[in-house]
């Protein structure tokens, strides 16, 4: 039994199979539709965001009311405040428990706060690329870096990334994605971008990130960041992150609010609360995670249904042949043979849709009506990929809609068989 011998017994009965094709042409697109929505969906979840929130907390830090007792005038200049904030981040590096301690502004993931600045680079040939609409734009301190374990796009570490922000502070970091997926931002290392302030201004490029998202559920395309040294010894920072060593975060907000009013009054400065980032994440992304939910609980219940009643049509499509399969045995076939054929018979009709099916999809991702991707509605990797995953799932329900009803059948004897026809 050959690819030729199923294809005279299709092109035998055409007219039953036609329809048949046509069924698994709407229902491939369908399918294809509702696969390439979780495709998106799950790629984007479960790929890099660019940091690690594992062992990070928020700590918040506030000023005494004026008007409480307990406020002392001598400290309520602005110099006093900025030295009163300093030593309380050096009073928290000294922690046994604490690894990292990174300053910034509008910087930490998880956070809707956050400013905005562009760039653009003219090339030595005088061609100005542009940055399409507003990148995020982070100052931080060198440990801000080592407490996300920030990465950069030539392997480099969150240590040595650090490092380069300490040593060049005017320098700034730009993400890989900045000026698109073709550039190459690597070859602006050392060189002059211009950085809107205002009015564009010169500034040199230390690295190149990673991209870094605001949640696992962003597009990396609109993730693009620029990256700037907060200007050191400054107290001029509304974020205070800390990365706790490993093993060590268990109990660290319960001891560090419990050490709060001893060691941790400084001035007119207290802790006035201690967050973790996992309990931020998931607060920030709770409506995110709710919708991804309900969304694939939607679309697993609309594949159950494609999938009952495409087992249900070659269910029936094989019952009706059980005399067929009974003159197949009578004439020396035998039951493997008799199974190869009926199934056989329905994986080459999928096989002969599916380049249409195909052709079909990829002018739907052309015109748009499917899920954005990380670049764009029509990218190859992942339309073949969908393709072959639409493909495997019909071919599942194909081979489950036949594989019992003819087992069955290979069963029957065949006299029984043709006496009830």
């Amino acid at each position: 039994m050959g690819f030729k011998y199923i294809f005279k017994r299709l092109m035998a009965e055409w007219k039953a199979n036609v329809w048949l094709a046509v069924e698994l042409l709407i229902v491939s697109v369908v399918i294809w539709v509702i696969v390439d929505q979780l495709y998106v969906q799950t790629s984007r979840v479960n790929e890099d965001p660019g940091f690690d929130i594992s062992d990070t907390f928020l700590v918040s830090v506030e000023t005494i009311n004026n008007n409480s007792p307990e406020f002392d005038a001598s400290f309520a200049s602005d110099s006093a405040w900025a030295e009163n904030r300093r030593e309380m981040i050096e009073r928290l590096r000294r922690r046994p428990e604490v690894e990292y301690v990174g300053l910034s502004r509008n910087s930490y993931p998880y956070d809707g706060s956050n400013s905005g600045t562009s760039v653009r680079y003219i090339s030595e040939e005088g061609d100005t690329i542009s940055k399409k609409g507003s990148m995020v734009y982070r100052v931080v301190s060198p440990d801000f870096i080592r407490v996300f374990r920030y990465r950069g796009a030539n392997g480099e570490t969150p240590d040595e990334l650090a490092e380069l922000l300490e040593k060049n502070p005017a320098a700034i970091m730009l993400s890989s994605n900045v000026f698109g997926e073709d550039f190459d931002m690597q070859s602006l290392v050392g060189k002059e971008v211009e950085r809107y302030n205002g009015e564009y201004e010169p500034v040199k490029v230390s690295a190149i990130l990673n991209p870094v998202k605001y949640t696992e559920y962003d597009n990396p395309v609109w993730s693009t960041s620029m990256v700037e040294a907060l200007e050191p010894g400054s107290g001029w920072f509304n974020e205070i992150t800390v990365r706790v060593k490993e093993g060590m975060s268990r109990d660290f907000i319960e001891n560090l609010l419990a050490d709060s009013e001893k060691q941790f009054r400084v001035g007119n400065l207290y802790i006035a609360n201690v967050q973790s980032f996992d309990r931020i994440a998931h607060a920030y992304t709770l409506g995110r995670q709710q919708a991804t939910r309900n969304k694939f609980i939607v679309m697993t219940f609309l594949l159950v249904n494609i999938f009952l009643g495409l087992l249900g049509t070659f269910w029936f499509r094989t019952r009706q042949r059980t005399p067929e399969i009974a003159l197949m045995k009578v004439t020396g076939a035998t039951a493997s043979t008799v199974f190869k054929t009926q199934v056989g018979e329905g994986l080459v009709l999928l096989l002969l849709v599916t380049p249409l099916a195909a052709l079909v999809d990829i002018n739907m991702a052309v015109m748009e009506m499917n899920a954005y991707g990380n670049y764009g509605y029509l990218e190859w990797p992942r339309m073949v990929a969908c393709i072959g995953i639409v493909l495997a799932i019909m071919a599942v329900m194909i081979v489950c809609g036949v594989a019992i009803p003819a087992w069955k059948g290979m069963h029957i004897e065949p006299a029984t068989a043709l006496h009830d026809e």
